[in-house]
């Protein structure tokens, strides 16, 4: 069964992250000829415009907040800088997060009428974070364009993590026969999650915490029944067995069709490496709800 957080097991430290042209789509009319945005279709239109190959934008409603969350991998960050590099990855990263940031809010009206926070992880090819923040949309300015001050001004409005440089996690000196990349494991979710609509999908950050993989999809309530949960459940343990590096934490958010967030769950690595679907089921840590609440 879903157990809740237990005490006596050592707790991984929660990430900050919880997971452009414009466009000429238009919003629907509503009751009384009000403008009715839809979160779903406006995630689409985002994605198809941001200039990266490795993107994921989802958005949930959590503690009545509706975030828009952003995942992009940056091939501009250098994956192994030497002596005094770092904190240069950090500013570009920093930088490019404010930028992006401020071409989402100002993509299109329903951005700035539907969501209340956007939080933006930045990491390079080898998926080690650099930049982990987020921000109020009312905060980003409606300026079409800024310069590098308002860039900069912009950057430190993020409620940021401590990120330290990312920990030296690159897998196996040979991975096994049977391993996996990044790609390849979210690929095959993607597959298996398949059909599944623009707000469900996968991405991987490496901290210094370690290895973090971030899965959200959708499924009915659980207090109704848990078949879309724990299919959910066992579709990522299988799938991320072979990954290389191996993960140390996977969170999960598991969501409505709207983006309502029904249960915000975590395994560590030793739960999902271990054959035994139950034993997943026993360990797994669900944090929202609060099960004092």
């Amino acid at each position: 069964m879903l157990v809740a957080c237990n005490p006596t097991q050592p707790e991984p430290s929660t990430p900050t992250v919880v997971p452009i042209s414009t466009s000429s789509a238009q919003a629907t009319p509503g009751a009384g000829g009000a403008s009715v945005c839809d979160p779903n279709t406006l995630l689409t239109q985002i994605k198809d415009d941001l200039p990266y190959s490795q993107v994921s934008l989802l958005h949930n409603f959590l503690l009545a907040v509706h975030y828009v969350n952003l995942w992009v991998v940056s091939p501009e960050l250098e994956p192994s800088p030497g002596a005094g590099k770092s904190e240069a990855n950090k500013a570009d990263a920093a930088r490019l997060a404010a930028d992006l940031g401020h071409l989402i809010a100002n993509n299109h009206p329903c951005v700035r009428a539907s969501f209340e926070r956007i939080t933006i992880t930045i990491v390079d090819s080898e998926y080690r974070a650099w930049f982990i923040g987020d921000l109020a949309i009312t905060d980003i300015p409606s300026d079409k364009v800024l310069d590098s001050d308002q860039l900069a001004a912009l950057s430190r409005l993020f409620v940021s993590s401590s990120l330290e440089a990312p920990v030296e996690h690159l897998g196996s000196d040979v991975p096994p026969t049977n391993a996996c990349n990044w790609r390849q494991a979210r690929e095959g979710m993607r597959t298996q999650f398949s059909p599944a609509g623009p707000n469900v999908d996968f991405y991987f950050v490496i901290d210094q915490e370690g290895a973090n993989v971030w899965a959200q999809w959708e499924g009915p309530d659980p207090q109704q029944t848990l078949e879309g949960l724990y299919s959910g459940l066992f579709t990522l343990q299988n799938e991320l067995r072979c990954l290389d590096p191996q993960v140390d934490v996977l969170w999960m958010i598991y969501t409505d069709g709207a983006g309502r967030v029904s249960l915000v769950m975590a395994a560590d690595g030793e739960t999902l490496r271990n054959p035994d679907p139950a034993y997943l089921l026993d360990h797994l840590r669900v944090i929202y709800p609060s099960p004092s609440s």
